[in-house]
This record gives C-alpha cells, sequence and structure tokens, in this order.
C-alpha cells in the first residue's frame, strides 16, 4: 500500500508538472504570436531551467531569442536615425514597425517622437518656402501681394519675427513706391514729348 500510494504520488506530481510544462508552453505561444519576444524568452527560460531536455522549449526560446534581437537591433537603429538627423527614414521605419507590432510601446515611442521631428521640419521648410517667396515678391516690386502672403503665414505662425519684419519692409516700400506714383504719372506725358522727339 505504502508502495501504492508513492507511485499516485509521483504520477500526481509528474501530471502537475507536465500540466504545468503544457501551460506555459501555450503562455510561450501566446507572448510570441502577440510579438512580446523578451517576455516569451523570460517564460522559456523558467521552463527550460524545469525541463531543460524538452526540444519544443529549447525551439521556442531559440525562435524567441532571434526575434527579440531582431527588434533589439530595430529600435537601436531607428535611434541612429534620429541622432543622425535622419528623421523622415525614422519616421517611416518606426511607423512600419508599429503598425506590424501595435502592442509593442517602444516603436510606438519611437514612432511619436519621429512623427513630431519630422512635422516640425516640415514646417520649418513650408516657412522657409513662404517666406522666400515673399522676399521673391519684395524684390520684383508686387508689394500688395507680398503683405497678404504675410498675413496668411502669420495665421500659421503668429508672432514670428522674420514674418513681421519682411511684412513692415513690402508695407514701407509700398508706400514709397504709392507715395511717386503722381511724379511717374506726370512725367508720362513728357517722356512721350521726348520719345517723340518734340523738344
Amino acid at each position: 500500500a505504502l508502495g501504492l500510494l508513492q507511485q499516485i504520488r509521483n504520477d500526481r506530481a509528474e501530471r502537475e508538472k507536465r500540466l504545468w510544462l503544457q501551460e506555459g508552453l501555450w503562455q510561450a505561444r501566446n507572448l510570441l504570436q502577440q510579438n512580446f519576444f523578451e517576455e516569451a524568452c523570460q517564460k522559456l527560460a523558467q521552463l527550460q531551467n524545469a525541463f531543460p531536455a524538452e526540444g519544443e522549449v529549447q525551439q521556442l526560446l531559440t525562435e524567441a531569442r532571434q526575434k527579440a534581437e531582431s527588434l533589439r537591433s530595430e529600435v537601436e537603429g531607428i535611434r541612429v536615425c534620429l541622432a543622425g538627423n535622419r528623421v523622415q527614414e525614422a519616421y517611416e521605419r518606426a511607423g512600419a514597425r508599429a503598425s506590424t507590432y501595435p502592442g509593442r510601446a517602444d516603436f510606438a515611442q519611437l514612432y511619436e517622437v519621429a512623427k513630431g521631428q519630422y512635422e516640425a521640419g516640415e514646417d520649418r521648410r513650408e516657412l522657409d518656402a513662404g517666406l522666400a517667396k515673399i522676399r521673391s515678391l519684395i524684390k520684383d516690386k508686387i508689394y500688395g501681394v507680398a503683405i497678404e502672403r504675410c498675413q496668411i503665414l502669420q495665421q500659421k505662425y503668429p508672432g514670428h519675427p522674420e514674418i513681421q519684419q519682411l511684412q513692415i519692409q513690402a508695407e514701407s516700400e509700398k508706400q514709397a513706391a504709392d507715395s511717386q506714383r503722381p511724379v511717374v504719372e506726370a512725367a508720362r506725358p513728357i517722356q512721350a514729348l521726348l520719345n517723340a522727339g518734340k523738344y
């Protein structure tokens, strides 16, 4: 009877151990499926300590480690892009990884950072292009349009000193040109007489 009792206890302990293994493998596969590779590695490392001869545990652990290392490398690559001022590349890579691995906070955070820097850069390019156009209009003496462009840019970038400076310049040059207009108008008939040779 004692022998049977011991055998029953051993069988029960073995069944509980097998059940723990099966439940652990299920959890690890679930983590792998949800792209939580580091967590899967931790779970599988626990199982490997308890079941060192279990081939499936070793196989899943190898797969999880490879995928975790690949994603760590990708995270580091995106950080290098951000540090190297390759914002568009970082934005595209982080966006692709964040959509492929939606549950991972590291890619979501990197995407938000890259997106912020990318949009700030786009704004700066748009502002620079607008300022260049205004300078060109002032140079071509198209003051009315230059002033309108300044007002449009002021709405998007309120209080920007360079826009204010260009608007003041366009308004003062327009005022100077307007004050010269009567003189120019009065000189036209004289110029026509000179051109006709009626000195």
